[in-house]
């Protein structure tokens, strides 16, 4: 773990909090995995700004569907207000219900 400046944390756009405390540390790691809750906020935003490549785990159920739909139309606000181009999203499902 890596203890982050207070000063770091602050900027203009508040979605790019993570972004710039991982700029300190990003290249001593091959990857950093990036977990936030599953809503739609601040925490989220952090995390695909400062990753820009998104592995969206999933439930195989019809539900998800509008999820996707929600977390898509997300996604494409972020690039829009941020200018920046969120890639490689991949679908991992993540509970299969076998019956």
């Amino acid at each position: 773990m890596t203890a982050v400046e207070p000063e770091l944390t602050l900027s203009r756009r508040s979605g790019e909090q993570l972004a710039l405390a991982l700029e300190h540390i990003e290249d001593d790691y091959d990857y950093i995995i990036i977990d936030c809750p599953p809503f739609l906020g601040s925490l989220m935003d952090n995390a695909m700004y400062a990753a820009q490549n998104v592995p969206i785990p999933a439930l195989a159920e019809d539900t998800s569907k509008r999820a996707f739909e929600l977390l898509f139309d997300h996604i494409d606000a972020l690039e829009r207000d941020y200018e920046i181009a969120i890639q490689e999203r991949g679908v991992v499902i993540n509970r299969i219900d076998i019956r």
